[in-house]
């Protein structure tokens, strides 16, 4: 990111709980209580002191597992307050569950500029039966089109090196990949299999 970017959290947690990710163990050890947040103002204060002390910074690059799982309420009092004290391009993290026109509208008064999003398998079986990960091929497109039509940089992430995958399956990734609007960007991970998490104990 060549020093531009300063990269900071506002929530800890993730509202679902997919086979491969970490969170999925975390869910189990916080229950209900999945997602952690801070307030608006512990975030803002974050944000000053990256830019006084880092004069340099573009972009605020929030590592946040789902940034759009905030609530409306917390993201308009967000955006107000980046808008007129902050004056940074963002970076944030969704699903295709959670991103929708409204919250893009208003984080872009934020200075929203890039979304990464996961697709991670275009064969729904692996989504959901071996991911345990429950969106539609047609609503991640769905979502693609929004951050496009609100001229925001796209960066997709797809899951590579799957044994639970046929040939076939890795074909259908690709079909969805190549129903994405142009342009976009694409990030390529291997599976891994974290111990604790649901995939790490079907490999063995």
């Amino acid at each position: 990111y060549s020093g531009k970017f300063y990269s900071l959290t506002s929530t800890r947690g993730c509202p679902f709980s997919c086979a491969y990710c970490c969170n999925s163990v975390f869910s189990k050890l916080y229950g209900l209580n999945k997602i952690r947040k801070r307030s608006v103002e512990n975030v803002i204060n974050e944000m000053k002191y990256a830019i006084k002390n880092f004069p340099d910074i573009v972009y605020m690059n929030f590592q946040d597992d789902n940034f759009f799982s905030y609530d409306i309420e917390w993201l308009k009092a967000f955006a107000e307050a980046s808008e007129k004290e902050i004056k940074k391009k963002i970076v944030c993290r969704s699903t295709p569950a959670h991103l929708n026109g409204e919250k893009i509208a208003l984080l872009k008064k934020a200075g929203l500029s890039w979304v990464f999003m996961g697709l991670q398998s275009g064969s729904q079986r692996i989504n959901k039966e071996i991911y345990k990960r429950f969106i539609t091929n047609d609503k991640f497109v769905e979502a693609a089109k929004i951050v496009l039509k609100n001229n925001l940089a796209g960066y997709y992430d797809v899951i590579l090196d799957n044994p639970y995958e046929t040939e076939q399956e890795t074909i259908e990734t690709i079909d969805v990949i190549l129903k994405i609007p142009k342009p976009f960007m694409l990030q390529l991970f291997s599976l891994c299999f974290y111990q604790g998490t649901e995939i790490y104990d079907k490999a063995l």
